[in-house]
């Protein structure tokens, strides 16, 4: 009950610096998998990627690779954690989604 009050005070205004003490803000946390997501770009480059994770990392992955403004389009934009999201990278930086968040897959299962 404690964090969820704390969330609603400090995420109503889309101010995503604010951590729990001793923790990591949004914003931090955003560019942390910005700066290996770039490594892994370099190194992989050319090749078909897999990840695999959860909702808030890709969430920050798609923003960021279709250039969207992660203030403006947080909130709006929830990828599923069984979503799936198929990007081609393309080195002007244009990247493309060839599939969005996608759940498909899981028709069969129901």
């Amino acid at each position: 009950k404690e964090f969820i009050s704390w969330r609603k005070a400090h995420f109503a205004d889309n101010d995503f610096s604010h951590s729990i003490p001793g923790g990591e803000s949004l914003m931090d946390v955003r560019k942390r998998i910005i700066v290996l997501f770039k490594k892994i770009l370099k190194k992989e480059r050319g090749k078909n990627v897999l990840i695999v994770t959860h909702s808030g990392t890709k969430r920050a992955v798609l923003l960021y690779l279709l250039k969207k403004d992660y203030a403006t389009h947080y909130r709006r934009f929830k990828p599923g954690n069984t979503a799936i999201s198929i990007i081609n990278i393309r080195d002007d930086g244009n990247h493309k989604a060839k599939l969005l968040n996608s759940v498909k897959h899981l028709e069969e299962v129901k």
